[in-house]
C-alpha cells in the first residue's frame, strides 16, 4: 500500500534558503519568488484531488521578503553579498565528515573569515533529530549537512564543496608547495608501536600530502586540538594565493577536486578576497563555541554542544548579521488531511502548541484514514520520544516508521477520524 505521504510531490515553496535542503534526497524547492497560495483543504466527500495541488508553505511571506531582499535571494540594491562556502572533507567517497569549515568573503565592514566546526557538534537535522555533524553527512550527504549547518547558524550558505582527503591533497599540491612554520611534530604509530614522523617542527615548504596530514591528524583525543593546525594550513594557502599565478593554478578551472557546483569565477573571486585579506588585515579564524558533552566514544571521538549565547555573538560579528541561534527549536512537521475536513492543521497546532513548527500542509492519499498517524523517519531515542510526546498531546493515533527518505520535515502527521471526532465531541487530551 502506498504510504500516506507517498504521492506528495516536491512542489514546496521556499520558506528561506536555510530551511530547505535540496538535491540529494530527491526534493526540489520552487524559487523563492513563487507566489504562495493559502492552503485550501478539500471538503469531506469531494474525493482526494491531485496531492501536489495542495502542498503549500505554512507562512505567506518568505524570509527574504521580510528582510527586504530582492527576488531570488539577491541582496537589496547597494548591499554587498557575502560569499559563503562550506568545505567538507571525508576520508573516502561518502562516509562521515572528517572536517567541516565555513569560508566567508568580505561584505561591507565585515572582513573575510573562516569558522571551524567540530564534526562532533550535535545539531538538529530533519528526519534525524539531534546528531553529530559527521554522522549527518554520513547518512544524509552534503545537502543535509549544509542544511543543518545553515539552520543552526541562521545563515545562508551559497556553495558546498565535498572533497576526499586524497583529492584535497591533490588540490593543495596545485599551489606548488607552501611555506609555514610547523609548531607541533606529528607522529603516527603502527599496531606494533612503531613511530613515524609525518611532519616535523620548524619552517619548511610542504606539499599537498603533508598539508593534509596537518589538517587531519588527530594527535589529541579532543578534536578541537586540530583547530590551530587547520588555521595554519589555510593561512599559508591564502598567503600563497596572493600570487595570481598560484591562485590560477588552484582555482582557475573551478578546482574539480572540490566537487562543487560553483562556477570557476565565483571560486576565484572568493580566493582572491581571502588572499588579499591574508596579506593585509588577515583572515579571521574562529572555532564554533562548543562544550564537551559526555565521555569519548569507543573510537575516542567526543560530542559537543553549541554554546548558544557565545555562538550567536560570534556569528553576528563574523558574518555581519544572524538571527538568534536555536539548536533546540520545535520539531518541523508536515500535516496531511486524511479525512477531508477543513482546519485540521489548526487543530494539530492547538494540541501540540510550541512543540512543533508546521511547515507544510496538504492532503493525504485519501480521506479514509480512521486513525491518526505520527510518521517518523528514523528510530533514534530522541526522535521516538518526541513522537510519543506528540501522540500524548494529540490524545489519539499511532506512531509509524516511514521508510521513505525525508529531508524537509522531522515528522508527518496524517490526521484521521479519531482526532476530528474527539475535537467535535469536546475531547481534549
Amino acid at each position: 500500500m502506498t504510504s500516506p505521504e507517498g504521492d506528495m510531490t516536491a512542489r514546496l515553496t521556499q520558506v528561506s534558503r536555510r530551511q530547505l535542503i535540496v538535491g540529494a534526497l530527491g526534493l526540489v524547492a520552487l524559487g523563492a519568488a513563487a507566489t504562495v497560495v493559502p492552503t485550501i483543504l478539500a471538503q469531506r466527500g469531494a474525493g482526494a484531488p491531485s496531492p501536489d495541488a495542495h502542498v503549500t508553505r505554512a507562512a505567506d511571506v518568505t524570509a527574504s521578503e521580510e528582510a527586504g531582499s530582492s527576488p531570488g535571494g539577491a541582496p537589496p540594491a547597494g548591499e554587498q553579498s557575502q560569499q559563503r562556502l562550506l568545505l567538507v572533507t571525508t576520508a573516502e567517497d561518502g562516509g562521515p565528515a572528517t572536517s567541516v569549515t565555513l569560508l566567508a568573503g568580505s561584505a561591507g565592514d565585515v572582513r573575510p573569515s573562516v569558522l571551524h566546526l567540530p564534526t562532533g557538534t550535535l545539531v538538529r537535522a530533519p528526519g534525524m533529530g539531534e546528531e553529530q555533524l559527521r554522522t549527518i553527512h554520513d547518512r544524509g550527504g552534503a545537502a543535509l549537512l549544509s542544511g543543518a549547518v545553515s539552520e543552526t547558524l541562521s545563515l545562508d550558505i551559497d556553495e558546498v564543496a565535498v572533497v576526499t582527503e586524497p583529492a584535497f591533497a591533490d588540490f593543495l599540491d596545485r599551489a606548488g608547495g607552501v611555506e609555514l612554520d610547523v609548531a607541533e611534530r606529528l607522529v603516527t604509530r603502527d599496531a606494533e608501536g612503531g613511530a613515524e614522523v609525518l611532519v616535523d617542527v620548524g619552517p619548511q615548504t610542504l606539499d599537498g600530502a603533508a598539508l593534509v596530514d596537518l589538517w587531519t591528524h588527530r594527535s589529541h583525543i579532543d578534536e578541537v586540538g586540530a583547530f590551530r593546525r587547520r588555521q595554519q594550513v589555510l593561512e599559508a594557502v591564502f598567503t600563497a594565493a596572493a600570487d595570481d599565478r598560484v591562485r590560477d593554478r588552484l582555482v582557475a578551472d573551478g578546482a574539480p577536486q572540490l566537487r562543487m557546483d560553483a562556477e570557476a569565477a565565483w571560486l576565484r573571486e572568493l580566493f582572491a578576497d581571502m588572499a588579499d585579506a591574508e596579506t593585509s588585515t588577515a583572515v579571521r579564524h574562529d572555532l564554533l563555541p562548543v562544550e564537551r558533552t559526555g565521555s569519548a566514544g569507543t573510537d575516542g571521538r567526543r560530542s559537543y554542544r553549541v554554546d548558544l549565547t557565545a555562538a550567536g555573538d560570534l556569528v553576528r560579528s563574523m558574518f555581519g548579521a544572524a538571527d538568534d541561534i536555536d539548536v533546540d527549536g520545535g520539531a518541523r512537521v508536515q500535516v496531511l488531511n486524511g479525512v477531508g475536513v477543513p482546519g485540521v492543521a489548526d487543530l494539530v497546532e492547538q494540541r501540540l502548541g510550541e512543540d512543533v513548527e508546521i511547515l507544510y500542509t496538504g492532503n493525504a492519499t485519501s480521506f479514509d484514514f480512521s486513525e491518526t498517524r505520527v510518521l517518523v523517519y528514523e528510530e533514534s531515542g530522541i526522535v521516538m520520544e518526541q513522537a510519543r510526546r506528540m501522540q500524548d498531546k494529540l490524545g489519539v493515533g499511532t506512531i509509524q516508521v516511514s521508510r521513505q527518505p525525508q529531508s524537509i520535515v522531522d515528522f508527518t502527521i496524517v490526521v484521521g477520524e479519531d482526532l476530528v471526532s474527539g475535537a467535535v465531541s469536546g475531547h481534549a487530551p
